[in-house]
């Protein structure tokens, strides 16, 4: 048993050749569950580890492999709505994610820990913004929008800098302003170099 310098009850499982291994329960200062998981005979997480609110609703599920995220993560708020669920492999974020937190909505695919694809972020049930990713870096049109559904803005990524004419409209959808871009650089405003 291990515990917090008030004396309360951190957490309890087995010990081998000086490491956590086996299962391992952790708590709260209030004797609550905190989380549970197994540590393998090197003392690293391994497998399934919870994780709880303070309340006792589930906060977190997370597979690990030696000490590593590995699988599947779903994360939940207190009241029971998912806000984070993905895929990890070997550590690295991988194939769909979702994150939702209050109003906001963000989704896309990781290979290897970057964005890659598509990815779309609303807020209100509303698009916000959508644009595409190679290697983590964002490439082609990325259009941003007004909370009427309106676009605000939109223009080209090439490998992650601004390329070509950025347009911006107003909250009515006329168009106001166009920036050129070369190499990420601004190069003409509405024309004008």
């Amino acid at each position: 048993k291990e515990y917090y310098e008030n004396g309360k009850l951190l957490g309890e499982g087995s010990y081998v050749n000086n490491r956590r291994t086996g299962r391992w329960d952790f708590y709260y200062q209030d004797g609550t569950k905190e989380q549970v998981g197994v540590y393998n005979q090197a003392g690293r997480p391994e497998g399934l580890w919870k994780w709880f609110y303070e309340s006792g609703n589930l906060k977190k599920e997370e597979q690990l492999k030696n000490g590593l995220p590995d699988g599947y993560l779903k994360e939940w708020s207190d009241s029971g709505n998912i806000i984070v669920q993905g895929q990890y492999l070997e550590g690295e974020e991988d194939g769909d994610w979702i994150f939702e937190i209050n109003d906001d909505r963000v989704s896309g695919t990781f290979v290897n820990g970057k964005k890659e694809g598509a990815w779309r972020h609303y807020y209100n049930e509303q698009l916000y913004f959508e644009g595409t990713y190679v290697e983590g870096l964002p490439d082609g049109e990325h259009t941003y929008y007004w909370d009427n559904g309106k676009i605000k803005e939109k223009g080209n990524y090439i490998a992650g800098k601004r390329e070509g004419n950025w347009q911006y409209f107003g909250y009515d959808g006329l168009k106001v302003l166009t920036v050129s871009y070369s190499d990420g650089i601004e190069t003409a405003l509405d024309g004008s170099t």
